[in-house]
């Protein structure tokens, strides 16, 4: 187990903003999960990174935005996929599990998250916790250096996500014509008597890695982020190294690109806090 000061679990003050002790009690348990991938991804040499909120409250806060009650990691997507084969058997009996489209065909989203599993032993080892909680793992992928194909790439990818939605809120006006389209732009068989979510997320998946590192000089979070009016592109050289920073009592990889990435997120005053983000938006 991380091993915690005294006075961390209690609630306190922080920018202005008070962190109850229920949420000091979630950032101890967040902490445990990452400290695992951690471990994992030491053993196998796969990089990986803060990114988001957690990237943005390393550098402005040594730790998490106050009012932030997730942590969120990116890996390339050829280190995503090594990490997912890494993944050791016996993590269900130390009470963590790996949770995505392939592996849970009601999971319904873009991403990874490796989660607790709430177990008679569950309070103990997270720190009296009272949810079940995870670490979002996000790919990076690779942009293909033609705009054109860029563009067609965008295209099927919102039209895929477009369509979960529709699905998401029982929109059924159209379905059936959406993914007809999907099918016929990507070759593909769609089942109607299968989970529809499940296999969009697949297809999107598959797509989102159909360039491989050294056809690119870009990346972006595809899955995540295909239907956004900005589009978040990062060069690759931003994340080509990476050092290990403060985050609470944790020392957390961070790209030696971040002030870019940051810039390209939050904008040029990204250390400013801003007071209408305290939603949870930033």
């Amino acid at each position: 187990m991380q091993r915690f000061e005294d006075n961390f679990l209690k609630g306190e003050w922080r920018e202005n903003y008070f962190v109850e002790e229920k949420m000091k009690r979630v950032w101890a348990a967040e902490l445990e999960v990452l400290a695992a991938i951690d471990e994992v991804c030491e053993k196998n040499g796969i990089p990986y990174y803060a990114d988001s909120g957690t990237l943005l409250g390393t550098i402005r806060h040594r730790g998490f935005i106050p009012w932030d009650n997730d942590i969120d990691i990116v890996m390339e997507r050829n280190d995503y996929k090594r990490f997912l084969a890494a993944v050791p058997g016996e993590w269900r009996e130390k009470g963590l599990r790996v949770v995505n489209a392939y592996c849970e065909k009601t999971y319904d989203q873009a991403f990874t998250k490796v989660q607790t599993v709430n177990d008679a032993d569950y309070p103990e080892k997270y720190h009296g916790c009272p949810d079940i909680v995870g670490v979002d793992i996000f790919p990076l992928d690779y942009l293909p250096r033609n705009k054109d194909e860029e563009e067609v790439l965008y295209l099927i990818l919102q039209h895929c996500l477009g369509t979960i939605w529709k699905i998401k809120k029982e929109n059924w006006t159209g379905l059936e014509e959406n993914i007809c389209e999907i099918e016929e732009m990507c070759k593909v068989q769609i089942a109607r008597d299968k989970n529809l979510i499940n296999q969009l997320l697949i297809l999107m998946d598959r797509l989102a890695c159909l360039y491989r590192k050294d056809e690119s000089d870009e990346l972006a979070l595809l899955m995540y982020r295909p239907d956004m009016e900005h589009r978040y592109h990062y060069k690759k050289e931003w994340y080509a190294e990476s050092v290990r920073m403060p985050f609470e009592n944790f020392m957390i990889p961070v790209p030696t690109g971040y002030h870019d990435i940051l810039t390209v997120l939050y904008g040029e005053d990204y250390m400013i806090p801003q007071q209408w983000k305290r939603d949870g938006n930033e």
